[in-house]
């Protein structure tokens, strides 16, 4: 005769260790998630800095003069950066600076530059002073070089741990 216990179901036992098995799946798989949303954060500020470095450069190229400054030219464009905050100012050939009629960028979710500073780009060839552009959160960095010839790097993780 055949017993009747086995074709009950699982016993108390099985259940605890498929439902220790799921816990540790959930608890990986969330572990996982949360970095890829800071690095997803930080990313997302840096390419920010760099859409608005490459337009600058572009602009000063092509000379363009922003409707908020006088008419009579622009010599250069200066991108400040400091903290978590952005300012576009630009210079005429007597000296003259006005800030840019576009808005600035405002890094989001506590970002912040590394190095304070500026870039320049001059005009009419895009020309810039070439730096590194450091934007650091959750402890991740990220880089962005400006060459002589106004190029902007695609962003690269610092190989400087931490920030």
């Amino acid at each position: 005769m055949k017993d009747m216990r086995k074709d009950r179901g699982f016993t108390l036992m099985e259940i605890m260790v498929v439902i220790g098995i799921i816990g540790v799946l959930v608890g990986s798989g969330v572990a996982a998630i949360v970095p890829f949303k800071e690095r997803r954060e930080v990313m997302s500020n840096v390419q920010n800095m760099a859409s608005l470095l490459k337009q600058t450069q572009v602009k000063a190229g092509a000379v363009e003069v922003p409707s908020s400054c006088d008419a009579a030219g622009v010599s250069e464009f200066e991108i400040v950066f400091s903290g978590s905050e952005v300012n576009l100012l630009v210079k005429s050939p007597g000296g003259i600076t006005c800030e840019s009629d576009e808005g600035v960028l405002r890094l989001s979710n506590g970002a912040r530059f590394v190095t304070s500073g500026s870039v320049v780009f001059k005009t009419p060839f895009g020309s810039a002073s070439p730096t590194v552009v450091s934007i650091c959160n959750y402890g991740i960095q990220y880089d962005l070089e400006v060459e002589e010839n106004g190029s902007v790097s695609e962003p690269r993780r610092s190989a400087t741990p931490g920030c």
